[in-house]
């Protein structure tokens, strides 16, 4: 069992760490934006999970940097439609004294087994609706990413591109890649507020066969150098019953944790910078489907993400 579990940490990193969606605005910003922008932005992601498997101790350590050309190729006055392109992304992963690198600028870098995975990203394209206040739908290009991905492991058993597919379903879905671009392009609040204003907001994200609840807090804080400071309080959890199936085994998920970040505007209302820190502790309980032995495994899950401006 304890072979079947080795993988464990990777699934729910990646279920979890590109999750918790974070929102923002103030009264004199709102999204309006012209047919013809383009933006370049970076989104960094670093995770850390620490857990215990049979009294032993693990570490391990992930962090991605995706690079996005987003351009608008549609707008109204009330909302518009964004493209876009993965120009370049990398990867880092450690655990147990493994350490693995991937670089799409860099062919020395090619990642291992997960290169495969990798190496579709770059020149991949999403499109999305935004509105005025940040609100995002009609997201497409996940599945399809997915599917690419999936048609490039023709070499693999079908039992491992199965296993393959469920992970990438569970840390490529369409609402997860929609909460990457809302942390991105912050969701404003509804009509607007001014300095000193506080409003909350709940979001409810799918993380494979389960989902997490986070419940923020905002403030606007300041305006400094024409750019506003929005300060970000919350909490997430794991809703209630919430499982899903590990390499045939049934698992249970109870995770929950504090979040916190801040992000900026320019006076154009472009996000300039964006910084949020997230831990959740809990616990991932396995039932042996031969032996109906059950395993409980303590989990702390550490999350910064970072977004800059490159243009």
């Amino acid at each position: 069992m304890t072979r079947q579990l080795k993988h464990l940490p990777v699934l729910i990193l990646f279920g979890v760490m590109i999750s918790f969606a974070f929102t923002t605005l103030k009264k004199e910003i709102s999204y309006e934006f012209n047919e013809g922008d383009s933006f370049q932005y970076s989104y960094s992601s670093d995770t850390k999970v620490v857990q215990t498997i049979m009294s032993q101790k693990q570490e391990i350590e992930n962090s991605s940097v995706y690079v996005f050309d987003i351009s608008v190729s549609e707008a109204s006055s009330s909302s518009c439609t964004m493209e876009a392109v993965i120009s370049s992304f990398k990867n880092k992963s450690s655990a147990n004294g493994s350490v693995s690198e991937f670089d799409s600028e860099d062919s020395e870098k090619g990642g291992g087994q997960t290169g495969m995975i990798y190496k579709n990203l770059k020149g991949h394209k999403y499109t999305f609706k935004i509105d005025n206040n940040g609100n995002i739908s009609e997201l497409e290009g996940a599945e399809e990413l997915i599917n690419k991905i999936v048609a490039s492991l023709e070499n693999l058993p079908p039992a491992q591109v199965d296993m393959l597919k469920n992970q990438l379903e569970a840390s490529m879905s369409k609402d997860q890649i929609a909460d990457m671009f809302n942390q991105i392009f912050i969701t404003l609040k509804e009509g607007g507020a001014s300095k000193g204003d506080t409003w909350s907001k709940t979001s409810e994200i799918s993380v494979s066969s389960f989902s997490m609840k986070a419940s923020k807090d905002f403030n606007y804080a300041t305006t400094e150098n024409s750019m506003a400071k929005v300060d970000i309080k919350g909490n997430m959890k794991t809703s209630e019953g919430a499982s899903m199936n590990l390499m045939g085994m049934p698992a249970k998920i109870n995770l929950s944790g504090q979040l916190q970040g801040e992000a900026l505007l320019d006076s154009e209302s472009v996000p300039q910078k964006a910084l949020y820190m997230q831990v959740a502790k809990g616990d991932v309980k396995i039932t042996e489907p031969a032996s109906g032995q059950l395993m409980v495994i303590p989990m702390e899950l550490t999350t910064q993400i970072k977004v800059q401006n490159l243009k």
